[in-house]
């Protein structure tokens, strides 16, 4: 876990030394693509440290005080790029540089992080193949062949996430192209006002999180996600701040319960030896539908466009439509899972 930050800090401050030419543009985009190969790896390795470290039933509360300084640093992050964005006081490549040491810094405290009991969390991976078979795209296929409930889930994230990630990719192009945003401005809405809402949303959800199989709490928490990009959608179709920003403050509330359902609703599934192959197979394919949704919604987005001026507001209700269809099969497989466990 510490090399693994320690390598993503590095990549990050790769960044900084980028020129103003296309050699520069080439390095930007290989470190930012290889940093996040490097984040999957620490999204995979820190959900199985988490699962070790905290029983089920806590779990979510755990975290989700880990969440909460996270949330507010990257805010306080997210305000302070955004000032010198807008003042142009700062060049970007110092900032890149800042956020290096600060993660090298990081990387270097982390040390001091225990895996409780790691003897046994090590011992289960081994029962389970873990240590001797790593990590594959054929061992993603067997999780999503033998194990149909988790496969369904993934399933219905897919379309849940997708809609998600495609939504802010489109409100990106609309803050500027329709509603001439500031810099600042757009990421208060999109950054800062949904970080610092988080802390006062994230103990209810984890005590919900922590009473309830991932299934029953999708099925409840997706619909804040679906109210917070309505609000959204209404605020750039009305032009109306206000709508705005109070989708923003949703869009955060919303955001407090998924993050707790993303880092940990593959425990429900499987057992602790095999946690991290779980979360592989969650890690992946959000990356898969990070690399698809963005882009379709963006072509929606152009294609409306180009058929009539304006028009491609409506592009929103894309994104919108897939939230929502997530959410009813999030409903569709509790129903299911509740009959077979009737049934046993």
């Amino acid at each position: 876990m510490v090399a693994l930050l320690g390598a993503f800090a590095l990549l990050v401050g790769c960044v900084s030394l980028a020129s103003r030419a296309a050699g520069g543009l080439a390095l930007t985009v290989l470190s930012i693509i290889a940093a996040r190969v490097v984040w999957a790896g620490v999204l995979t390795v820190r959900a199985a440290v988490w699962s070790a470290n905290y029983p089920r039933n806590v779990l979510a509360r755990i975290t989700g005080r880990i969440v909460i300084v996270s949330s507010i640093s990257v805010a306080i992050s997210a305000a302070l790029v955004g000032w010198a964005l807008e003042a142009q006081s700062v060049d970007a490549r110092w900032l890149y540089g800042a956020g290096a040491f600060a993660g090298l810094g990081a990387a270097w405290l982390y040390r001091a992080m225990r895996v409780r009991r790691e003897f046994r969390l090590l011992a289960l991976e081994a029962a389970s193949g873990g240590e001797s078979e790593p990590f594959s795209l054929r061992m993603l296929t067997q999780i999503l062949r033998e194990d149909g409930a988790y496969r369904e889930y993934m399933l219905w994230m897919g379309v849940f996430g997708g809609g998600t990630l495609m939504l802010t990719a489109q409100l990106v192009l609309l803050f500027s192209d329709r509603l001439h945003l500031p810099s600042a401005t757009q990421i208060a809405m999109l950054a800062v006002v949904p970080l610092l809402s988080q802390p006062l949303f994230l103990p209810w959800w984890a005590r919900l999180f922590d009473g309830s199989h991932v299934v029953r709490y999708r099925s409840r928490q997706g619909w804040s996600i679906v109210l917070a990009s309505a609000a959204m959608c209404l605020g750039v179709w009305s032009g109306a701040p206000l709508l705005l920003w109070t989708g923003a403050v949703l869009l955060g509330a919303a955001q407090a319960g998924a993050n707790l359902g993303w880092n940990l609703g593959h425990n429900d599934f499987t057992s602790i030896g095999r946690a991290q192959h779980y979360m592989g197979v969650h890690v992946t394919l959000t990356g898969l539908r990070g690399g698809v949704a963005p882009p379709l919604g963006v072509l929606a987005y152009m294609g409306l466009e180009a058929w009539r001026a304006g028009a491609g507001e409506f592009a929103l209700l894309l994104p919108l439509g897939m939230t929502a269809a997530g959410v009813l099969g999030f409903n569709r497989l509790q129903g299911v899972l509740a009959r077979s466990e009737n049934v046993a």
